[in-house]
């Protein structure tokens, strides 16, 4: 139920306690985002038992009875509304054209409430029907909340009422959560985690065995070993290739049946939805949601968490050798990942926002494309194809745009990342050969 009683500051408290001793119990409190002279700032209107009282964030600046109201009304004005109330006794003085209201003139025997924007057209509407059932003896009838408009974590603005504030999502949260959904296929995933410690190892046996060969066979030539060692270099790639064939085989199935079930989720979680989500909502976006973006989760499950996961696992296991042989050299190795965990950050931050335009645009395609398919008689029988054509155009060139936006900067990132590690391989080898020259072990 939509709540319509805030809490008030402890100064508006004392002020409305001591001009209303006999005005009753509060029973409805809203707070506007307008203060009385159209400035950002708060301001409340209080109803009690007997009163209407408006106030700033400091004190009651007015009180009007109950009794003294005729009705209450809403004005649209340009870049905001206002709640007036017509007193009894007193004729509503309607103007004669717009320009009127525009201006904001208020008619003899009226009373401006409050000011507020667009973002609280929901709230103060109820509050007018609030108002006017109790003039009429109805009892006030509270509609189903639609959702704060500002996160009430951080207070940034919603993407629309009730919707998750995208900066304060937990992220690892939802992650762990998508987890959560492999434990019932959890055999092949354990199966998954064991090929790739296969792989990584197979990959880390390779170096290893140059060493042996540059070390017990070029330099003192002698032979007897090799063989061993090229046995050992050719098991290491057959033990990759199998890990690597059974591991992108597990992946690719772990990944579309994570999707397909979350597909059925959603269509399950949606028929249960109230009508009101899908009156706010155009059917693309809604398609668009349940396939596109469950399509890009399995994307990431194929391509995506593979590679992180052998990625890192390599990063640690190459750190630990490299610490254990010589720790000067290592540091001179890690000396790029500073660099790129800031560029990764900022990466990101620049390019969420362009995930969120693209999916967007995605859903108008799909909007588009339904309705123009739905209501293909109507649009022959208004010639209106090249108006659709121009609309579909349109929205397919905004998402041009935005995914051309995507790919150049991941490629900047993607050859920006490049650029520093090579500096930092460059670094390597001028420590490492400064030290051989050196003659420093």
């Amino acid at each position: 139920m939509l709540e319509m009683k805030c809490t008030l500051p402890p100064s508006v408290v004392k002020s409305l306690a001591s001009r209303a001793g006999s005005g009753g119990e509060v029973r409805f409190a809203l707070k506007s985002d307008l203060t009385i002279d159209r400035r950002f700032g708060p301001a409340y209107v209080i109803i009690t038992d007997t009163h209407l009282y408006t106030a700033d964030d400091t004190k009651v600046i007015e009180a009007l009875s109950l009794a003294e109201i005729k009705e209450a009304r809403i004005d649209e004005l340009f870049s905001s509304c206002r709640l007036v109330v017509v007193l009894n006794g007193q004729a509503e003085t309607k103007p004669q054209d717009n320009s009127a209201r525009i201006a904001e003139q208020l008619g003899a025997g009226e009373k401006r409430l409050a000011y507020y924007t667009k973002a609280m057209v929901p709230e103060f509407g109820v509050l007018c029907r609030v108002i006017n059932d109790i003039k009429n003896n109805r009892p006030p009838e509270l509609p189903e909340s639609e959702g704060p408009i500002a996160c009430p974590r951080c207070n940034l603005p919603l993407p629309e009422r009730g919707a998750n504030c995208p900066a304060c999502v937990p992220k690892l949260e939802v992650f762990f959560r998508l987890l959560k959904m492999i434990k019932p296929y959890r055999s092949k995933a354990y199966l998954l985690i064991g090929m790739t410690f296969v792989a990584v190892a197979s990959q880390m046996g390779p170096p290893y065995f140059t060493k042996r060969i540059v070390d017990d066979v070029i330099r003192p030539r002698d032979t007897t070993s090799l063989w061993f060692w090229i046995g050992a270099m050719l098991v290491c790639g057959v033990c990759y290739l199998v890990a690597q064939c059974t591991s992108g085989m597990l992946s690719s199935w772990l990944a579309a049946k994570v999707s397909a079930d979350l597909r059925s989720n959603l269509h399950s979680h949606l028929a249960k939805l109230r009508m009101g989500y899908f009156g706010k909502r155009e059917a693309g976006e809604t398609v668009s949601r349940v396939m596109r973006d469950t399509g890009q989760l399995q994307h990431f499950l194929i391509d995506g968490l593979p590679y992180l996961f052998v990625n890192s696992l390599s990063f640690i296991v190459i750190a630990i050798i490299l610490l254990s042989l010589d720790a000067r050299l290592a540091l001179m190795v890690f000396l790029p990942v500073p660099f790129i965990v800031g560029g990764v950050k900022w990466f990101w931050s620049k390019l969420i926002p362009l995930f969120h335009k693209a999916g967007s645009r995605y859903g108008g395609l799909y909007s588009i494309t339904n309705e123009s398919i739905r209501g293909i008689k109507a649009i022959k029988a208004a010639t209106d194809e090249s108006g659709r054509t121009n609309r579909f155009n349109k929205t397919n060139d905004e998402l041009f745009k935005t995914v051309t936006r995507i790919e150049r900067n991941w490629v900047g990132f993607e050859r920006g990342s490049f650029w520093i590690m090579s500096v930092g391989v460059t670094a390597v080898w001028f420590f490492a050969a400064s030290r051989i020259a050196g003659n420093d072990p």
